[in-house]
């Protein structure tokens, strides 16, 4: 619409008549031709009407001649409205702009006017007033502030903010160019000033307002050397109401972005104008522009189409990290791009202060896509040759894998095969397949494999058959007899005798250990009985009893007393402190003595008498006494051996009628009967804890007995012949025989799977001794040698050490997993080093159980506490000098809480505050023996003075921070929780959940969330920040006993104390659930990297799993390894384990590490020809 309008005058704008219009545009064309009419002139070719329309007009007549010849006709000292005309400082195609003074407020401004030419639309006056309109919301120290909007005789102009030194970007680029043409360039003044830039711009795009037209000559410059941003002419308020609006081609095209050049609303945000800011970011590095052309169109065509140079290619001075910022500024791709222009700034302030940049140079994948996107034809020729190559190479791997799989799984089936018999041989057979295929040869496989594996020493010297085997207490010796009336002593690293025992001239019949571990004492077949001194191997004291040959010799719990069963019907108690024979026993009636057994508690014991015809009798006798206190006659069946229980009054018979008998002692009552055997009962013995028995027999089986319900729990088959001997080890969880198959089977006491075969002997196997740690056994046998059995210490060449710690309750790794700190129930805190577990500093050892040991984010700083409520917050010394660096500053902060009854403790990872709770105890406190009631508050202390600082209204068991240190959560004793701002120790909230108390509960690291589980299986996820609960969830399942978030905090997984492992989402989506063992879960972890899960069950079991898998891929169920924590390492690769016993484990967890393993392991490996022997089978 014209500036004319044939309606009626308003606002100042001239309303005429269209032949006026016509008339006036004529004057105009002669004009612009050069011909300099007259206004009478020109009135005397017109009409009439149109003369006097003019006429009346004439007033305006200056006002007329400016439209006509389109400039504004402003005079320096003039007025415009309010403001006096100082001077003009520039023009451009969108304005005029001028210094002027505002007299009222005495105030220096910039006047923008409008370019009042004639013809001028309506839109483009909108547009001028749009400038007006999205300038004056910005209040920014980098954009030019706008004032107001004004219209004064037809002439709208801008009143904006004055910047003083009347430069802009455009003259600081000649400026740069000068100085970019010299050796070395200081490029941080430039970066300096594109960060503020880009500043300026996240701030308008932030108010919802694009520039669209961000060029140096729209950036001014103030004298103080600041830019700001000008022009907002071509703005867009982004639409904000949600309705759809029609772009439209505006800006600059050598600045303009390809979203911009095609109109693509839709995707048009504030990453339009980094892309802008980008162009004339790399004008500045490069001293050219990205995209250049002989005229706009082929402009927009390279913007569209063709990738910028890298600037480090235009000029070499460019640092390499400029050139990757300004580059990913122009990505043609928007979601390429920094996601606003504030990520633009914050990585020119990295590389200011020297930070590692976000920024990354282009994939391959990438580069080749917009090589192909150039180069159509010849890409498509590439690609479809790279197709038939690859697809060559892949079949042909795939050919060569599955032959690699299908050898590899042979060669697994077999080594499961043969795994008990020959272990040696299965590894060997593992390692095989573990080189041809890793994924069949798994890590869980190699666990298994190697726990089957033993490491053989034979023992050689014996001219009889070996009957008897002892390990010294120290465990460094083994002590045996044979049948050649000698003993000899072991060493068991080297294999060699280090000392013959001589003494007896027949052959040894029995022999035994005392338990306290001084003297070894043994008879044989001439009636002489010789105690040996375990220290020097002497004989101490040496006696010929009887006659007849010494069958059975028996110390008492207290080793005070000796019972030796003789073969004449005889049986002698001896007397260890004087070596004299107290008394004798024997029975008139009887044909001899079978056995003698102690009962617990030393002063009482039993004798089974053997009787005609197939008759026995069992007599008791009190020590001081040769008359029987108690007898028990069979009338059906002939009693062998008996057994009494540890703590009841309990006996158990093994008779030659294939039965085993329970009874009670006192009355002598028959409780139950246990027949199934296929020949007599050769032994029996009860379980160390459980109500279970063992029984064996010569029909080659082992049975185990429910004694409350009278029932066969576990049939042992495997042994081919005669079982001699069988007894319950590892703390009832294992079962070991020996059998006259020349084997020792060792079986897990719970599920009856068969373990180990130790195979070697080439004859019968007599007797076994087995060392304190289950790992070391020693054998007897008729093939005139002893052998030992170890298993192959698999977890210890991993990385394993043996501590002198004993029931380690706190593990707590160095952020550098350089070191660790232990801490046990002893009250013992030591710092080992990673991986080799050196002690790096001396321990800190008191009275009372460790609750916490931890480092804090650096680790540079330490907190310890105990059960007594003493801690110490220790600071390591800042010497970087050998081993001083590991040393702990002397005088640490020391604190002691008024509550020595300290349940938990927790320090936040910045080292600031320290937080202590207390369990409930009603009655005298175990530590003080003073009478307490009540419950207590949990207290904050600082962790720099060691002063109590608060102490917080709840009755706290558990306390802990979230890893920014800002939230402190703590679990009450009546199930109710309290979520605390820190430092300033506000209540967020407060309250209880669930219907049943809260039992754990744990912070994402990387999100604001926080999960609970309580006693009756729900599940909490809320808002840390808040309080408020997002979402509930209700498995139907057991109690929670621990939870753990994965590292993104997309996920959480809660172990139950049933034993179910479920995995729950954070978000929508379905939980998962593990194949998991009926036991409590006590810890439950991810890795790092998210790949594995791992969970510790009560009793030590330990087990790892998949992300992406159900069913475990590891398992660590070894008794001698009871894991009680485990923290995973930084890269995944391995979990370090914490057990009962005090020692740290490096366990791995992918099967290369484990093949690795096993090669430095195996015995022995399989040759080229047995491998290809493999082949040719399959």
């Amino acid at each position: 619409m014209s500036l004319f309008n044939s309606e009626q005058e308003s606002d100042g704008i001239l309303k005429v008549s269209k032949a006026t219009q016509q008339a006036l545009l004529r004057w105009k064309l002669s004009l612009d031709s050069g011909c300099n009419s007259s206004m009478e002139k020109f009135l005397s070719q017109e009409k009439q009407e149109v003369r006097s329309e003019i006429l009346r007009l004439s007033k305006d007549f200056e006002f007329i001649r400016s439209f006509v010849h389109g400039e504004n006709f402003l005079e320096p000292e003039g007025k415009i409205g309010e403001f006096h005309l100082v001077r003009e400082l520039g023009r451009g195609a969108m304005g005029v702009v001028w210094e002027a003074n505002h007299p009222k407020l005495d105030r220096r401004v910039a006047l923008k006017f409008l370019p009042s030419r004639f013809g001028i639309s309506e839109q483009e006056i909108d547009r001028f007033r749009q400038e007006a309109v999205a300038a004056s919301g910005i209040h920014h120290p980098g954009i030019v502030q706008v004032f107001d909007f004004c219209q004064e005789k037809g002439q709208y102009f801008i009143v904006q903010e004055l910047v003083p030194g009347g430069s802009n970007l455009e003259d600081f680029y000649f400026n740069h160019a000068r100085i970019s043409s010299r050796k070395h360039v200081d490029w941080k003044p430039v970066v300096e000033l594109f960060e503020e830039i880009a500043q300026a711009l996240h701030f308008a795009h932030g108010l919802g307002i694009l520039h669209r037209d961000i060029k140096p000559q729209n950036i001014l410059i103030h004298q103080d050397g600041s830019p700001k941003i000008a022009d907002f002419g071509l703005a867009e308020l982004q639409n904000r109401s949600g309705s759809k609006k029609k772009w439209e081609l505006v800006g600059t095209p050598y600045y303009m972005a390809p979203e911009q050049i095609q109109c693509r609303g839709e995707a048009m945000d504030g990453r339009a104008d980094l892309f802008s800011l980008a162009v004339v970011f790399y004008e500045f590095l490069c001293l050219e522009r990205p995209f250049e052309a002989g005229n706009s169109s082929e402009v927009m065509a390279k913007i569209l189409h063709q990738e910028a140079r890298s600037p480090r290619k235009v000029n070499k001075k460019v640092p390499l990290e400029l050139d990757l910022i300004c580059m990913r500024g122009l990505e043609k791709n928007v979601n390429r791009r920094y996601k606003n222009c504030q990520a633009f700034a914050d990585d020119l302030r990295r590389w200011r202060f020297h930070q590692p940049i976000h920024a990354r140079p282009s994939s391959f994948v990438l580069k080749s896509r917009k090589w192909i996107r150039r180069h159509p034809i010849q890409g498509l020729s590439a690609m479809a040759i790279l197709v038939v190559v690859a697809y060559s190479l892949i079949s042909q791997w795939q050919l060569s894998r599955s032959r690699s799989q299908v050898l590899a799984g042979a060669l697994v089936e077999e080594s499961i095969q043969i795994g008990k018999s020959d272990p040696a041989k299965s590894l060997a057979l593992l390692v095989a397949a573990g080189r041809a295929s890793p994924q069949i040869a798994n890590a869980d496989r190699f666990l298994r494999s190697l726990e089957n594996c033993h490491e053989h020493l034979q023992l050689s010297g014996h001219a009889g058959d070996v009957e008897f085997t002892f390990f010294h207490p120290n465990q460094k010796y083994g002590i045996t007899f044979a049948t050649d009336g000698k003993g000899r002593v072991w060493d068991l690293t080297t294999g060699l005798c280090v000392k013959i025992l001589r003494g007896h001239k027949g052959v040894v019949k029995a022999a035994t250990l005392d338990p306290a571990g001084r003297w070894l004492v043994s008879g044989c077949g001439k009636g002489r009985v010789i105690c040996w001194d375990l220290k020097t191997f002497e004989p101490v004291q040496q006696k010929k009893l009887i006659h007849g040959e010494i069958r059975q010799l028996l110390f008492n719990d207290k080793s005070s007393l000796l019972l030796i069963v003789g073969s004449a019907g005889r049986a002698y108690l001896w007397d260890c402190a004087s070596w004299q024979v107290m008394s004798s026993y024997s029975e008139s009636i009887s044909e001899g003595i079978l056995s003698g057994s102690w009962l617990p508690g030393g002063e009482r014991f039993s004798l089974v008498y053997q009787l005609k015809p197939n008759r026995g009798l069992i007599q008791f006798y009190q020590v001081g006494s040769t008359e029987a206190i108690a007898s028990m006659s069979d009338q059906k069946w002939a009693t062998l051996k008996v057994d009494f229980h540890p703590s009841k009054p309990w006996m158990l018979s093994s008779d030659r009628d294939h039965v085993a008998r329970l009874w009670r002692v006192p009355d002598q009552k028959l409780l139950a009967e246990f027949s199934g055997h296929q020949a007599e009962v050769s032994g029996a013995k009860f379980h160390p804890s459980k109500d279970r028995i063992l029984t064996w027999s010569p029909d080659g089986t082992l049975k185990i007995w429910d004694l409350n319900r009278g029932e066969l729990v576990r049939d042992l088959r495997g042994h081919s012949n005669k079982i001699r001997y069988a007894k319950f080890i590892c703390g009832g969880e294992q079962v070991i025989s020996c059998s006259t198959d020349g084997t020792v089977r060792i079986w897990d006491a719970e599920s009856g799977q068969e373990l180990q075969i130790l195979s070697g002997h080439e004859a019968a196997v007599l007797n076994f001794a087995v060392d304190h740690s289950g790992q070391q056994v020693l054998t007897g046998s008729i093939d005139n040698t002893a052998r030992l059995f170890k298993k192959v210490p698999i977890l210890d060449s991993l990385g394993i050490t043996r501590s002198e710690l004993s029931g380690g309750s706190v593990l707590s790794m160095h952020p550098s997993e350089e070191a660790v700190l232990v801490g046990t129930e002893e009250g013992i805190c030591l710092e080992y080093s990673l991986p080799n577990f050196e002690e790096l500093s001396a321990g800190i050892r008191r009275q009372f159980p460790v609750v916490q040991a931890q480092f804090d984010r650096s680790g540079d700083c330490r907190f310890l506490a105990w059960k007594d409520g003493y801690f110490l917050v220790q600071t390591r010394s800042q010497s970087t000098s050998g081993s001083d660096r590991n040393r702990w500053k002397e005088n640490p902060v020391e604190g002691q809480s008024r509550r020595k009854m300290a349940q938990g403790a927790c320090m936040d990872l910045d080292g600031r505050f320290l937080v202590i709770t207390y369990s409930r105890i009603r009655g005298s406190n175990y530590i003080t023996q003073a009478e307490i009631q009540g419950d207590y508050p949990a207290e904050v202390y600082s962790a720099e003075t060691g002063l109590l600082m608060r102490e917080l209204n709840i009755r706290g068991r558990a306390a802990k921070f979230n890893a920014a240190g800002d939230r402190l959560l703590i679990i009450g004793l009546e199930g109710e929780i309290a979520l605390y701002e820190v430092p300033s120790w506000r209540e967020i909230y407060r309250g209880k959940l669930h219907h049943h108390r809260v039992a754990e509960g744990d912070f994402s690291e990387q999100k604001d969330f926080l999960v609970l589980g309580s006693a009756d299986a729900t599940l909490s996820l809320l808002d840390s920040r808040s309080g408020e609960k997002i979402r509930e969830y209700k498995p139907k399942r057991d109690h929670v006993i621990c939870l753990d978030f994965n590292p993104t905090g997309t996920e959480f997984l809660a172990g139950h104390i049933g034993g179910s492992l479920i995995l729950y989402p954070t978000q929508k989506g379905a939980e998962r659930r593990f194949t998991s063992v009926r036991s409590k879960v006590i810890q439950v972890g991810f890795s790092p990297d998210q790949q594995w899960l791992a969970a510790v069950y009560l009793g030590g079991g330990f087990r790892v799993w998949m992300r992406d898998r159900s069913d475990p891929v590891l398992t660590l169920d070894n008794p001698s390894y009871s894991v009680k924590s485990f923290r995973f390492s930084k890269d995944s690769r391995f979990c370090l384990l914490h057990d009962s016993n005090g020692r740290l484990l490096y366990l791995p967890l992918y099967n290369e590490d484990w093949l690795e393993a096993a090669e430095r392991l195996c015995p022995e490996q399989l040759s080229e020809e047995e491998i290809q022997a493999f082949k040719t089978r399959l």
